[in-house]
């Protein structure tokens, strides 16, 4: 009678153990800018997206964003289809406070045989869990990092 009045004690400490390690990540879905990244759409747009990864520092999240580059930036660096490399790119938030806008670079530690993007212009996304590093800020823009995590998807 012991044995199974701590077998049953056992099994309820394992559950409420796994509980409590299966907290929610954070999660962020949708369109992070729009063909004009200097509409007021566009940019509270970005504004939501910047924040979260801000308030996420440090944190494993899992996106599903899109349309996170302007297909006609001749600045982004391309792959040799001609698509841009979806490893680095940048958010504009901020059109008012400065002569020119701002925003927050995005830089992916990835191998993109395993990152889930679609650069096409239809599409322009990327989904995956990341864990994310506020690098820091230069010349009026914050620096974010995001290690791609391959194997936290499955």
């Amino acid at each position: 009678m012991k044995l199974v009045h701590r077998i049953a004690t056992m099994l309820v400490l394992v559950s409420l153990m796994s509980a409590c390690q299966a907290e929610e990540i954070p999660t962020f879905s949708g369109a992070i800018k729009t063909d004009d990244e200097r509409s007021a759409e566009s940019l509270a747009l970005a504004q939501e997206f910047n924040a979260f990864m801000m308030k996420n520092d440090g944190k494993t999240v899992k996106l599903d964003i899109s349309n996170y580059y302007d297909f006609g930036d001749e600045d982004l660096k391309r792959d040799e289809s001609g698509f841009p490399d979806p490893r680095e790119f940048i958010v504009t938030d901020d059109c008012e406070t400065l002569p020119m806008c701002t925003g927050t670079s995005y830089t992916i530690d990835a191998d993109l045989s395993k990152l889930d993007y679609d650069p096409s212009h239809s599409s322009r996304s990327i989904r995956g869990v990341f864990e994310v590093a506020v690098a820091g800020m230069g010349q009026g823009s914050w620096a974010i990092n995001l290690k791609h995590l391959p194997d936290a998807e499955k």
